[in-house]
C-alpha cells in the first residue's frame, strides 16, 4: 500500500473572518471546550493569542515537517471564496508559489460543485496563479453532486479527490477519482460528545483500525487528510496525532507519493492490460 498525503488550506488570517460567524462561533466554542477539560487553559490562551499574531495557516511548518520525512504533500488551497472560508485570491497566490517553490505540489480547493462556468472560472484562476497545465481538485467541506465529476472532467482538471470512501481510484467516464480513506476531522473529533475531542490515543487507536481495513480491502493508493491549520500548539492533540501517524506509516515502510505519480501506475497498469 502507498500513501499519497494532502492539506486543505481553509485559513489563512485571523481577521480575514471579521464579517463572518466564524470567530464569535469559534471563540464561544473554545470557552466551552476549556470549560469541559477538553482543553488545557494554556492551550486556550494560545487560540487568543491568535487575535494578535494574525496566523491561522501553519504551512511553512508543515512543509518542513513533511519534507523532513521525505513526503511530498499536495496542498489544496482556494481560489473563490466559501461557506467558512474567506482569504482573498491576492492572499492566496503568494502561498500557491510558495509551495511549489518549495517541491510540494497543489491544487485546487474547490467551491463550486454544481455550476460548470463557476468550476472552469476557479481551473482558469489557479491556472493564471501557478503556472501550471495539470492539476487535480478536492472540494471544500467534500461537496459534491450528481453531475460533478464530469464538469470536473469537462473543466480539464487532472484528478479528484473528494469522495470519502473505502475503496481504491476509479475512472468515472475517463476522469480519475482518488477516495479520501483518512481525515484529521474524523478520527481527531468526536461528533458523538458535543464540545469534546478524542484523546490521542483514541485517535491512534481508531486510525490503526482506518489503516488495517484499508489492507484488508486492499487499496492500493491510501489518502490522508490534514488541515494546515491544525499543525501548532493551539491544537496540540491534531498536530500530535499527524507527527505520530507520518512517523507510524515509516516504520511501517511504505512508500509516500503524490497523486501525479499514482495516476501515472495506474495508467501504465491500464496500457500493459
Amino acid at each position: 500500500m502507498k500513501v499519497i498525503v494532502s492539506h486543505d488550506v481553509d485559513h489563512l488570517t485571523v481577521w480575514e473572518h471579521y464579517k463572518d460567524l466564524i470567530l464569535p462561533k469559534y471563540y464561544v466554542r473554545n470557552t466551552l471546550e476549556m470549560m469541559a477539560g477538553v482543553v488545557s487553559f494554556k492551550e486556550y490562551c494560545r487560540r487568543y493569542a491568535d487575535l494578535l499574531t494574525n496566523k491561522w495557516q501553519n504551512l511553512d511548518e508543515l512543509m518542513t515537517f513533511d519534507a523532513s520525512h521525505g513526503v511530498v504533500s499536495t496542498f489544496f488551497i482556494a481560489v473563490a471564496k466559501g461557506y467558512g472560508l474567506s482569504y482573498s485570491l491576492d492572499a492566496a497566490a503568494p502561498w500557491i508559489q510558495k509551495i511549489l517553490s518549495r517541491g510540494f505540489r497543489t491544487g485546487v480547493h474547490g467551491i463550486a460543485f454544481d455550476s460548470f462556468e463557476e468550476i472552469c472560472r476557479e481551473r482558469e484562476l489557479f491556472r493564471q496563479i501557478s503556472g501550471l497545465e495539470s492539476f487535480g481538485i478536492r472540494m471544500h467541506y467534500l461537496h459534491f453532486s450528481n453531475p460533478t465529476l464530469s464538469y470536473l472532467r469537462q473543466a480539464g482538471y487532472l484528478f479528484d479527490s473528494t469522495v470519502m470512501k473505502m475503496e481504491n481510484p476509479y475512472f468515472e467516464e475517463g476522469f480519475p477519482e482518488f477516495p479520501l480513506h483518512l481525515m484529521d476531522g474524523v478520527v481527531c473529533a468526536d461528533r458523538k460528545r458535543k464540545f469534546s475531542n478524542r484523546t490521542l490515543e483514541e485517535a491512534k487507536s481508531l486510525t490503526k483500525k482506518i489503516i488495517e481495513e484499508a489492507e484488508q480491502n486492499h487499496i492500493a493508493y491510501f489518502t490522508v487528510l490534514f488541515h494546515d491549520r491544525y499543525f501548532s500548539n493551539r491544537f496540540i492533540v491534531w498536530r500530535s496525532w499527524y507527527t505520530w501517524l507520518i512517523q507510524y506509516l515509516c516504520e511501517k515502510k511504505v512508500q509516500f507519493v503524490t497523486y501525479e505519480d499514482a495516476l501515472a501506475e495506474i495508467r501504465k497498469i491500464k496500457r500493459s492490460r
